[in-house]
């Protein structure tokens, strides 16, 4: 059970990391997240079995909400966000 506990002590610390060293870098701006629901996290045929588990795994709620205590932070759809404009 400590082992449990342990590892989300972990992963909370990593994020308010995260989150500070963001914000830090880049303050007074609006963070852009990508909305990553479950549709969009597991797109099979697209990517290969570890990679989806790993982002199965990502606590994205977490990250959004630490996001939006620290700064102005909007979630976009993920459809074509990879894309470069020219």
């Amino acid at each position: 059970m400590s082992n449990i506990l342990e590892e989300r002590n972990k992963e909370k610390d990593f994020i308010n990391k995260l989150v500070k060293q963001i914000t830090g870098l880049i303050p007074n701006a609006i963070h852009i997240l990508e909305d990553l629901e479950e549709e969009y996290r597991i797109a099979r045929g697209k990517t290969n079995i570890e990679r989806r588990k790993r982002n199965a795994r990502t606590p994205w709620k977490i990250i959004h909400s630490k996001f939006s205590e620290k700064t102005l932070a909007v979630k976009v759809p993920p459809y074509n966000t990879s894309r470069t404009c020219l």
